[in-house]
């Protein structure tokens, strides 16, 4: 649909209609999103109108010609720099989630793009967050899983390699005391954990 608008709307129909929607996107906060989608499509549709060096469509919006008309478009839309980096990192979303919709998962990753859209890559990192807080947060069921058991030791072990040791020796003597004492408790979990894997090296 959108690579028929291409050919159908000219390059300069298609600014007018980018340039709107920014504007339309300024003024109503209530519909923000489906103007961002609509701006993501017709940024995909004015990209049929640029070409790589190969003369094949710049697909992926890197050429220069497409990045100078796209930075025209922000400015005739009068976009304050301030939010121009978070209104563009929300339209390269929904254009990551069109050109998904657009094209198939070989065309996809010819482009070498993820054939996973950024929809289903934020949703599977949900999913990686709320596992990671079942593990970590209080109460809850027996961690028994060795991969999970594992995990929880490595992501402990990454954690307080960011403590610079320096750091917590020039800290106050009341201060250091309560870190010894978290500390010495996980040190204590962890050799009792270590002696109940029973493992020679």
């Amino acid at each position: 649909m959108l690579a028929a608008m291409a050919r159908i709307e000219s390059l300069d129909t298609l600014q007018a209609q980018a340039v709107a929607a920014l504007r339309s996107y300024q003024e109503d906060e209530e519909t923000r999103t489906s103007t961002l989608k609509q701006l993501a499509a017709v940024f995909i549709a004015a990209r049929n109108y640029f070409f790589t060096r190969d003369g094949d469509p710049d697909l992926l919006g890197q050429t220069a010609a497409y990045r100078r008309w796209v930075r025209e478009v922000y400015s005739l839309a009068n976009v304050p720099g301030a939010i121009v980096s978070s209104v563009q990192a929300a339209v390269r979303y929904h254009a990551g989630n069109l050109m998904r919709e657009i094209h198939d998962d070989e065309t996809i990753a010819a482009l070498g793009l993820q054939v996973h859209s950024p929809r289903e890559t934020s949703g599977n990192r949900h999913t990686q967050y709320r596992e990671i807080v079942s593990l970590f947060g209080s109460g809850g069921a027996a961690i028994t899983d060795a991969d999970a058991i594992v995990g929880v030791a490595r992501t402990i072990e990454v954690t307080l390699a960011r403590i610079p040791a320096a750091s917590v020796a020039r800290l106050p003597v009341k201060e250091r005391r309560r870190i010894a004492d978290a500390v010495e408790r996980v040190c204590e979990l962890a050799n009792d954990l270590a002696d109940a894997a029973g493992v020679t090296k």
